[in-house]
């Protein structure tokens, strides 16, 4: 179970995330130029996330809706959006696609949480700082793990990482706050396969193949 994050530093936003996998993918960072130059975060079962030239990009994690028994995720959709030049066209092919997932979404100088199933929405502008994982905050609150225990989890940790990312004043605490291991419900956990942080003013990416204690690999944009 994934968690996201968003922080203002310096007057920009970075976001970031922890990818948790029950199954092992190999997630990569790859460069793609359609037209719109990206950075994009895939492995073999079509994720997609990133971010562009235009200093746009997004992360997102898994939202289960309660009244769907399809839906698609936004890494269907993933190109489309890091192929607008803005954030307000990004946030259109959000709302005018009927998929399901928890995103975080910035420019570097604004940044939101979209909640989205088939049937709701809830854009949420972030003032310093942003965090959210596996179950919906403004929406039906049925949406997210059907389990109790996996429920648990997601609402323990979207407590802590609050907690911890509203204390981050500086780039370094991104990766402390990845390398959380405290207690039962950290952020960084056995099913971590990865962790990233992107900085949209910076248009780079810095990838964790393991826990983010050290520099990680540096993605930049041509």
């Amino acid at each position: 179970m994934c968690t996201i994050g968003a922080k203002k530093i310096n007057e920009n936003y970075i976001i970031f995330k922890n990818r948790d996998r029950i199954d092992n993918v190999h997630t990569k960072i790859i460069f793609e130029d359609d037209g719109v130059k990206k950075l994009l975060i895939v492995d073999e079962k079509a994720h997609c996330e990133g971010l562009n030239e235009y200093g746009l990009c997004f992360i997102e994690t898994t939202l289960s809706p309660h009244c769907a028994r399809k839906y698609n995720t936004v890494s269907r959709l993933g190109r489309r959006i890091l192929n607008q030049k803005n954030i307000v066209d990004a946030i259109d092919i959000i709302k005018r696609n009927k998929i399901s997932s928890n995103i975080i979404i910035s420019d570097g100088k604004v940044a939101f949480t979209v909640e989205r199933t088939p049937s709701e929405i809830a854009i949420t502008k972030l003032k310093d700082y942003g965090v959210i994982t596996n179950h919906s905050i403004k929406l039906n609150k049925l949406n997210g793990p059907k389990g109790n225990a996996s429920r648990k989890s997601s609402v323990m940790r979207f407590n802590r990482a609050k907690k911890l990312v509203k204390e981050i004043n500086n780039y370094n605490n991104i990766k402390k706050v990845l390398s959380d291991t405290y207690g039962r419900y950290s952020i960084y956990n056995g099913f971590t396969i990865c962790s990233y942080i992107l900085d949209p003013i910076k248009k780079q990416i810095c990838f964790f193949d393991s826990i983010p204690n050290s520099k990680g690999q540096i993605y930049c944009l041509p």
